[in-house]
């Protein structure tokens, strides 16, 4: 019984340093997340804010019985815009002609318009005959996020044509109903979306 009590009861190095290797991860495991947490601070995310989609609204205004030297004509002007900043506007024009033969002069003169102006970004000009009433309509239509004021030779012509638009991105539709209205037309509102 002696041998047993003088025998040394202890731990081996190789056990020293697994405890001690043991205690070093518990105590990292316990101190390091709010380590992490402070020196790595999460990004808040935060939400793109979305601002209300306002609506698209059209106002037409028109003109009728405008009187020419060889013609009548009836305009309509529907300008696109949001709240009140002007997008888009298409101007429609039709012309009844007295002569026929100054109907036939107009017709092929914007025949010509109407090709010569396929080139051109943000703007559509579009020409139909009626040749039994004989009037003309005529069509523009200007995209002003993309039109650009732009200068070219019409076949036939010696001096090149300016195309502009009489109305810019984002201007005041209360301003330009006014002026129209001023000028006797007559404007109406309503939404498309």
């Amino acid at each position: 019984m002696n041998n047993m009590n003088n025998q040394k009861v202890g731990l081996t190095v190789t056990n020293w340093v697994l405890s001690i290797l043991g205690i070093l991860i518990l105590s990292l495991l316990i101190i390091l997340p709010p380590v992490f947490r402070v020196v790595f601070k999460e990004e808040e995310v935060i939400p793109p804010t979305t601002e209300p989609i306002i609506p698209i609204t059209t106002t037409t205004c028109t003109i009728q019985n405008r009187v020419a030297e060889n013609y009548t004509e009836q305009e309509t002007i529907i300008f696109e815009h949001r709240g009140t900043e002007l997008e888009d506007y298409t101007r429609s024009v039709l012309r009844t002609y007295l002569d026929p033969t100054i109907y036939e002069s107009e017709k092929q003169r914007h025949g010509v318009l109407a090709n010569a102006f396929t080139i051109l970004d943000g703007y559509t000009y579009s020409v139909s005959p009626h040749d039994d009433t004989l009037v003309l309509e005529i069509d523009e239509i200007y995209h002003l996020g993309q039109f650009q004021e732009s200068m070219l030779v019409v076949p036939g012509d010696s001096e090149p044509t300016v195309i502009q638009s009489k109305y810019q991105l984002k201007d005041s539709i209360p301003t330009i109903t006014q002026e129209l209205t001023n000028d006797g037309y007559t404007c109406t509102s309503d939404s498309i979306e």
